[in-house]
């Protein structure tokens, strides 16, 4: 046997032991570990949207400012459904004394179902967990902020990223608009793990996100 050979023999059962210490790993991780990560993913892995103060088709009339409407307000809601209909997610036609609003293709296929009765979500990203960093107990300025203290209760340090972008979410006109987008971007181009801290709580029935903190989260 040559050299050449030999070490070959010595890649292949270099691979092989690897090979196997990965599945052992994988075999060997704690079951509440793949668990916590499932709920976060759950949680965190799911569309970024802008969200608007107005359902489709919308009639924008300037109202006469009011203590419930202040004009800067209703200026900036015109501003942004311009921003819209310059990307191509809604339509804008006018009478002359008034806009109407609606949605098109490309718009409907990126609105985000919602029950709210006044407010619309155009989803240009989608958040993903990178990894999960610790599961540990609170701090008690975080048990605090939890409610009542209770042993159940644990915090889930991790770090996470925004990616996938919409072409048109990158339009300046939009991204002045709405400063979500616009933080979004900022972050992403830095290329950066966005680090991420969420309450998470033993039940029977196995781990699941605070209700308080799932609300915070959409």
């Amino acid at each position: 046997m040559n050299v050449m050979d030999l070490g070959g023999m010595m890649t292949t059962r270099t691979l092989c032991w690897l090979t196997f210490l990965v599945a052992l790993n994988v075999a060997c991780s704690d079951p509440a570990e793949r668990a916590i990560e499932a709920v976060l993913r759950a949680e965190i892995e799911i569309p970024s949207c802008l969200a608007i103060d107005a359902k489709f088709p919308y009639r924008f009339e300037k109202p006469t400012p009011s203590f419930y409407e202040p004009e800067w307000t209703t200026e900036h809601r015109q501003q942004a459904l311009d921003a819209l209909a310059y990307v191509g997610l809604v339509t804008s036609t006018t009478d002359g004394q008034s806009i109407e609003y609606d949605v098109t293709d490309l718009g409907r296929s990126v609105l985000k179902d919602t029950e709210s009765r006044t407010l619309s979500k155009f989803c240009y990203a989608e958040y993903h967990l990178i990894k999960v960093v610790e599961v540990r107990v609170p701090e008690p300025a975080e048990m605090s902020q939890w409610g009542r203290p209770r042993p159940s209760l644990k915090i889930v340090d991790f770090r996470y990223e925004v990616r996938n972008f919409s072409s048109w979410s990158k339009d300046p006109q939009l991204v002045n608009m709405f400063d979500k987008l616009e933080r979004d971007l900022r972050e992403a181009e830095a290329g950066k793990p966005l680090a991420g801290t969420l309450p998470i709580e033993s039940t029977p029935e196995g781990w699941r996100l605070l209700d308080e903190a799932r609300l915070e989260s959409r």
